[in-house]
Order: C-alpha cells, then sequence, then structure tokens
C-alpha cells in the first residue's frame, strides 16, 4: 500500500477535520465516566455521562465521510479498499484506545459501554452519509443523540427508554447485536461505497 495514496486519502477528507475528531475523542474519553447528570428541563431524570459522551466523536464522522474526488476514483481499487478499511478501524479503535489511555481501570464495564455506543454512532454517521447529502450526514445522529439526552431516562437512575440504546447497559445483548450488525454495514459499505456525492 503506497503511503502517498495514503495521504492522498486523507487529504480528500480532511487533514483539519481529522485533527478536530482527534481532539473531541480525546476530551469525550477524559470525561466519559459512569456518572448520572441531570437532565435539562427535568430534575426528576438523569443520564449518564458515558452514554452520550461516547457517541460524540462518531457524530463528527458524518462531517467529514465525503464523497471521494476525481483523484480517489481514478487510483487503483485494490490498495485504495484497503487504505478504506484502514480508515474505518482508525476511526473505530482510536477513541476506544483513548478511553482506556484515560481510564485504564475501565478495561471492563465503561470501556465496554463507550466502545459500544462509540461503534454505533460512528456507524449511524457512516451509513447515513449513503443515503444524504454530505451536508445533511450529521443530521440523524446529531437528533437522535439529542433526544436521547432530552427524553431518553425515564426517571434519576437513568433507566433508558426501549429505543434510546446509548442508555443500555454495556452487556445488553439486543444492543450489542444491533451495533454489531451497524458497524459491520458501515465496515462494507465504507470499502465499497464511500458516500454519496451532492448533486
Amino acid at each position: 500500500m503506497s503511503p502517498h495514496l495514503g495521504l492522498l486519502f486523507l487529504r480528500s477528507r480532511g487533514l483539519v477535520a481529522h485533527g478536530a475528531f482527534l481532539v473531541v475523542s480525546a476530551l469525550a474519553a477524559a470525561f466519559a465516566v459512569a456518572e448520572l447528570d441531570g437532565v435539562p428541563l427535568s430534575a426528576a431524570r438523569s443520564v449518564l455521562r458515558l452514554s452520550w459522551l461516547a457517541c460524540l466523536p462518531g457524530v463528527m464522522v458524518a462531517g467529514f465521510a465525503a464523497p471521494p474526488g476525481d483523484a480517489e476514483l481514478r487510483a487503483p481499487r485494490r490498495p485504495l479498499a484497503w487504505w478504506r478499511l484502514g480508515w474505518f478501524g482508525a476511526l473505530l479503535l482510536v477513541p476506544v484506545a483513548l478511553c482506556l489511555v484515560f481510564h485504564p481501570e475501565a478495561a471492563s464495564l465503561e470501556g465496554v459501554w463507550f466502545a459500544r455506543n462509540h461503534a454505533f454512532m460512528l456507524s449511524l454517521s457512516l451509513l447515513a452519509a449513503q443515503v444524504l447529502r454530505p451536508s445533511a450526514a450529521w443530521l440523524p445522529g446529531t437528533w437522535y443523540l439529542l433526544v436521547c439526552w432530552f427524553l431518553g431516562t425515564k426517571d434519576g437512575l437513568g433507566t433508558p427508554w426501549w429505543w434510546a440504546l446509548p442508555g443500555y447497559g454495556p452487556y445488553d445483548p439486543a444492543a450489542g447485536a444491533i451495533t454489531v450488525v451497524m458497524t459491520l454495514g458501515a465496515a462494507w459499505t465504507t470499502v465499497a461505497r464511500p458516500a454519496r456525492v451532492d448533486g
């Protein structure tokens, strides 16, 4: 795999955007702890801080899951597919690795919770980029996260409603299965169909 092709690939998606992704990932990982915070406009309900902070890096990805440029489209297909898959893997693993760096004791419960919610939102963003224009691909994840934050819990213990997947426990089988399916789908579409082109 040519390093020149890798640099071309990253530049086509914005080096500044990737830098911002790293900063947001580091901040989210640093402050993602299993503590309850009050829900705005509702003193009777709470939300787990970790559950929504873990989703922020994934929401950002929709902003630079840009359609491939002409130079990338002319590049050899096989090595480019490997670069796309590696890019997806880096987006998936870097925030999780940062979480474990900041919270080495979180390798079990908090680490799994952070990893699942990040994978879920990252996959949602990349799948949204397949059907929406790049300028609108960030909307599904952003709105879903906001609704989960404001309305996704039932009580002061942070008990989630059935539709608020980020609030489900880290070992919940249904939330885990949905996330695995979405992650595999996002990985396949990232390699085969990078994003929709405006127009």
